[in-house]
C-alpha cells in the first residue's frame, strides 16, 4: 500500500543510488583494479651494480615475468648507502604493484645500522627469489686448510688472523662476529669498499678469511688459490661435496645463505600483492632461472607465501640486531 512518505522514500532511494555509482567512477573497486593489472611496464629496482649473480637473477626473473604478464619489466639499477637509495626508490613510488625493489640481508643489516629506513613497515615483501649459499674460505697463500687448522692458528696467534668484509656492519662482518663469538676465538677485521678489492687481498696473503658466495669462491677453489672450510647452510653445497657444513663439525652457527628476495611498495592491494607472489614462484621455478642456480651451487628458492617471507625477513632481521647489540658495532 503506497503512503504520503513513499515518493520521498523513492527519491532518496534514488539519490543514493547515483551517489553510489558516482563514487564508484571515482573510486574504482581494489577488485576491478586487480583484474586490470599490470596497466603498463613494470619496474624492479636492484640495490646492487650491474653484474655479478643478484644482478643476473634479477634480469632472469624480470625475463620470466615479462613472459608471464605480457608487459615489460625493466631492471633499474639503484646501487648505494646498503640498499637505500633503492628503497627510497621504492618508497616514493605509487603502491600499485608497478614497481618492485631487491633486498638481501645485507640491506637489512645496513639498515638496522643507518636507523634510516624501517625494512618491515616500509615494504610489502612478496618472496624470497633464490638463496646463494656462503662458504668460509681461507686464503691459500697461508697454512690454513681446515677448519682444524683454523682454530689452531686463531689460538696460536691470539687475534693476529684477519679477515674481510664489506665494510663495518655489513652481512659479512655480522656473520664473522657472530662465528667468533661462538668459538671463542679473536680475529682482525679488515673492512674493504668492493668486493674485488677484497678478493685480491685474500688471494695475495693479505688477509687470511673471509665468507664469500660459493659459486664466485668455486674458481680459486679449484685452482688452489683458496681453501674451503665449511659451508654456512643446512646441507653441504653441490660444488663442496667434500667440504663440511658447520652443523657437521659441530660449530652451532645459524645456517643462513646470501638470500635475495622481491619486495613491493608498502600498501600495494592485497589482490595484486598475491599474484605477484604468483608470478615470482613461477619465475624462480622456470628451467633458466632453476639452472642458473643449480649450476652455482645455489638453490632457486622462493617463498610459500608472503606471510612466510615476511616472517623470514623479520627473524633475520631480529638475528642480526642481536649481534649488533652484543659487539657494540655502530657506523660513522
Amino acid at each position: 500500500m503506497e503512503t504520503k512518505d513513499m515518493p520521498y522514500m523513492n527519491r532518496r532511494k534514488a539519490l543514493q543510488c547515483a551517489a553510489s555509482g558516482a563514487a564508484s567512477l571515482i573510486y574504482p573497486p581494489i577488485a576491478s583494479a586487480a583484474e586490470d593489472w599490470p596497466v603498463k611496464p613494470l619496474r624492479i629496482i636492484v640495490s646492487v651494480p650491474p653484474g655479478g649473480p643478484a644482478d643476473a637473477v634479477c634480469r632472469l626473473v624480470a625475463q620470466q615475468m615479462e613472459t608471464r604478464l605480457k608487459q615489460p619489466v625493466v631492471v633499474d639499477n639503484r646501487p648505494g648507502a646498503v640498499g637505500l637509495v633503492a628503497l627510497q626508490a621504492a618508497a616514493a613510488s605509487p603502491a600499485d604493484g608497478h614497481t618492485l625493489v631487491h633486498v638481501h640481508p645485507g640491506v637489512i643489516s645496513g639498515q638496522l645500522l643507518m636507523k634510516r629506513f624501517d625494512m618491515i613497515s616500509g615494504l610489502s615483501p612478496l618472496s624470497i627469489a633464490g638463496d646463494f649459499q656462503l662458504t668460509l674460505v681461507a686464503s691459500g697463500a697461508g697454512g690454513i686448510a681446515s677448519m682444524n687448522d683454523f682454530k689452531a692458528a686463531a689460538a696460536r696467534q691470539g687475534g693476529g688472523l684477519a679477515y674481510g668484509t664489506l665494510g663495518v656492519g655489513s652481512f659479512e662482518h655480522l656473520l664473522i662476529e657472530s662465528l667468533s663469538k661462538t668459538m671463542g676465538i679473536r680475529a682482525l677485521h679488515v673492512p674493504y669498499k668492493g668486493g674485488a678489492e677484497m678478493v685480491q687481498a685474500l688471494l695475495s696473503g693479505q688477509i687470511d678469511f673471509a665468507y664469500l658466495i660459493t659459486q664466485l669462491a668455486e674458481p680459486y677453489l679449484a685452482k688452489g688459490q683458496m681453501r674451503a672450510l665449511a659451508v654456512l647452510s643446512e646441507e653441504r653445497n653441490k660444488l663442496l661435496t667434500n667440504v663440511p657444513t658447520f652443523s657437521e663439525i659441530g660449530i652451532p652457527v645459524k645456517p643462513m645463505g646470501y638470500w635475495m628476495g622481491l619486495c613491493a611498495t608498502s600498501g600495494i592491494p592485497d589482490q595484486i600483492a598475491d599474484r605477484l607472489h604468483s608470478v615470482i614462484v613461477d619465475s624462480i621455478k622456470a628451467p633458466a632461472v632453476k639452472s642458473y642456480f643449480e649450476q652455482g651451487g645455489s638453490i632457486p628458492r622462493y617463498s610459500d607465501s608472503r606471510a612466510s617471507f615476511r616472517k623470514q625477513m623479520i627473524e633475520d632481521q631480529n638475528f642480526l640486531q642481536g649481534i649488533i647489540s652484543a659487539n657494540n658495532i655502530k657506523i660513522a
